[in-house]
Parts: C-alpha cells; sequence; structure tokens
C-alpha cells in the first residue's frame, strides 16, 4: 500500500528486483561464465555459460557416473527419509549429500513440460523447501552465494520504500 492505493502483492516486486540484479551481475563481465572457478577445498569446475535468467546451471549435463535410474533412487531415499524422520532430517549430512547429489534430477522435474506444481514438487523433493536446501539449489543454479544475494536485494527493496516514503511526506 502507497497511502491508499495499492501498489502490489510486494513479492512481484521483490522477485522482479532479484532477477534484474542476477541479470545485471551476470551482464558486466560475461568472460567471467567462462572461467574456471576454484573453491575452498582444492577443487576446481568450468563455469557454463549462463542457460537462462542469470542461472549457469539451469539444466546442467547428469553427474559423471549417475543416470536417471540411480538418481531416482537417491531420490527415493529421500522421500523415505522424510517420511521416518520428518522435516527435521533435513540438517542430517547424508540427506544433504543426497539433496545436493540430485540437483540435476531436481532440475530435470522443475524444467518439465507441462511444468509439475509446487505440491508435486514439495511431495518429490520434501525437503528442498527447508531453508538449508532451497539457498543450496539456489546457490547451485546460479552460483551466487544466496544469503548474500537476498541481502542485497533486500537493502535495495529498503532504500527504496525509505525514498518513496521520504518523498511523500516532503510533498
Amino acid at each position: 500500500m502507497l497511502g491508499d492505493k495499492q501498489v502490489g502483492g510486494g513479492y512481484e516486486s521483490v522477485l522482479s528486483q532479484l532477477k534484474v540484479r542476477i541479470e545485471h551481475l551476470n551482464r558486466t563481465n560475461t568472460l567471467s561464465h567462462h572461467t574456471i572457478q576454484r573453491s575452498d577445498t582444492g577443487t576446481t569446475r568450468k563455469r557454463s555459460s549462463t542457460d537462462s535468467y542469470g542461472c549457469t546451471r539451469w539444466q546442467p549435463a547428469l553427474p559423471p557416473g549417475e543416470g536417471y535410474d540411480s538418481l531416482e533412487v537417491k531420490r527415493q531415499k529421500i522421500e523415505e527419509m522424510h517420511l521416518h524422520e520428518g522435516i527435521s532430517g533435513a540438517e542430517r549430512g547424508d540427506v544433504c549429500k543426497l539433496i545436493e547429489g540430485t540437483y540435476w534430477l531436481q532440475r530435470h522435474m522443475i524444467n518439465a513440460t507441462p511444468s509439475p506444481t509446487i505440491a508435486d514438487i514439495k511431495t518429490k523433493w520434501p525437503y528442498l523447501f527447508t531453508q538449508r536446501h532451497i539457498y543450496g539449489h539456489f546457490e547451485q543454479l546460479t552460483d551466487k552465494k544466496s544469503a548474500q544475494m537476498f541481502g542485497i536485494v533486500y537493502s535495495g527493496v529498503w532504500t527504496n520504500h525509505k525514498l518513496i516514503f521520504q518523498k511523500q511526506t516532503n510533498q
């Protein structure tokens, strides 16, 4: 609400700003998408070019030594763990490894045509909707630290709203 006028639901603006921010960050240095990235553990991986909406791993290649069936077995194991432990199992190390290791299958399902419903995704990937794993998915998708990205967007949103309110009080 802005005064007595409804501007929108609020989430559209935040999502739009997040998308624009990611695209802006990726636009300034397109060569960085093709460089080799070293992690703290010393492992390297070649970053791919941006696939869609600022994402670098929109639909990644199958992990080495894995196939659809082996990833599906892992997904079913995640589902079983959820049935036995509930949402509290999300913090277990083996669950975290399984979620991270099945990223290809998650993207395969999310990008399918026709698109699955959120309820379908939540049924097949119950731990994906926990903060830890949705942030992890975002980080794999964009090669950006999610906490930093959401902090940037949030601070930008607050600054914009603060400026709007300042203009209204000065008029």
